[in-house]
């Protein structure tokens, strides 16, 4: 009898422990972001063996799309926001779609120069930096006898003219900081003297801005182009005769991470962005298919060649974000003005 009773209580014992276990690993959390299928499975496989008990999934959409989910009811079940979006984090902060993260962010630098990377009132916090800058292919410019470009008024050069590849302000997102570091540095007038000569000698990309500038300089067909230092690395890897030269006004764009103010699995929520934020979350930022700057400044002691350390010396410019945010429109019309080009003028055709 007593030995039926102990092998009951035993039976009993591993039921619940695998109906606790089985609840526990049943926890599904949500995250919506715009990044890679290949940097969130690499992403997902390190987070999982370290938290089993939490299944992670991802919802994909950009800035807009984010818009929208994120303010219907309950933000459609979504519990974090993790995006290198330039302007959702701030529009949606300020509906209250976020729940402060503040102790979160320990050990994170809040600003690089005068800039600031997280939120001041903690609702979303820095999670990368992305950098701006020109991609060359060295053989094209020896063929084509043109100097290397060290400034962005540099492309401004008629010597460059059909040479180089720039981004429309109207369909590539990053064209809208490149232009307003030059147009802040500058100043109003003598900065839009730069782009409209720059504009004058290039061929424009209107889609996909990173993958058609790569495939343009890569392949030869282009010796110049505007690009973000993660896809140069990327291409750099993938044996791509292209180099990334750091211009000298260098552009750092924050990626950023939230919970939302509605996130059914807050807890969890929490766990995931402590790991992302963690010393081993930032240092999967140096894998090749990912390619980012970490916003830990102690992991660049192990970063691989070619990750400059943003942290480490003076930022010579302070990006205005918000003077930014509040001219995107006036930028796009400008430019079309002065340039006169539009959406169905000359352009990168689309890549199949």
């Amino acid at each position: 009898m007593r030995l039926r009773s102990l092998m009951a209580l035993a039976v009993a014992a591993l039921t619940t422990g695998w109906l606790a276990t089985a609840a526990q690993a049943a926890e599904t959390l949500w995250v919506f972001t715009s990044y890679p299928q290949a940097m969130m499975d690499r992403y997902q496989a390190a987070f999982s063996a370290k938290h089993p008990e939490i299944d992670l999934r991802f919802n994909w959409g950009h800035t807009a799309e984010a818009l929208k989910v994120l303010s219907q009811p309950k933000q459609d079940g979504m519990d974090v926001f993790w995006s290198p979006s330039t302007s959702g984090f701030e529009i949606l902060a300020d509906k209250g779609a976020f729940r402060p993260i503040t102790p979160l962010l320990e050990g994170i630098p809040a600003t690089l120069g005068k800039q600031n990377l997280s939120d001041p009132q903690g609702r979303y916090g820095v999670f990368e930096l992305a950098s701006f800058g020109i991609i060359v292919n060295d053989a094209y410019l020896k063929t084509h006898k043109l100097p290397t470009p060290k400034r962005w008024a540099d492309l401004a050069d008629p010597v460059y003219k059909g040479h180089i590849l720039m981004p429309a302000p109207s369909d590539v997102g990053f064209a809208h900081p490149l232009f307003e570091t030059i147009l802040q540095h500058d100043g109003w007038d003598k900065g839009w003297d730069v782009l409209t000569k720059m504009a004058a000698n290039a061929v424009m990309v209107d889609h996909d801005g990173n993958i058609n500038v790569l495939d343009e300089v890569g392949s030869g067909r282009k010796g110049v182009g505007m690009i973000f230092d993660f896809a140069a690395r990327r291409a750099q890897t993938q044996g791509r005769a292209v180099r990334f030269i750091t211009p000298d006004l260098p552009i750092f764009s924050p990626a950023r991470i939230a919970i939302t103010a509605d996130a059914p699995h807050a807890k969890a929520a929490e766990t995931f962005v402590r790991f992302v934020l963690s010393d081993e979350g930032q240092t999967l930022l140096f894998r090749p298919d990912v390619s980012r700057l970490p916003v830990r400044a102690d992991v660049y002691a192990a970063a691989p060649q070619g990750f400059d350390n943003p942290f480490a010396g003076t930022v010579p410019f302070t990006y205005d974000r918000a003077l930014a945010a509040g001219r995107e429109a006036e930028i796009v019309t400008e430019f079309t003005r002065r340039t006169g080009y539009g959406k169905h003028d000359e352009s990168v055709p689309h890549q199949h």
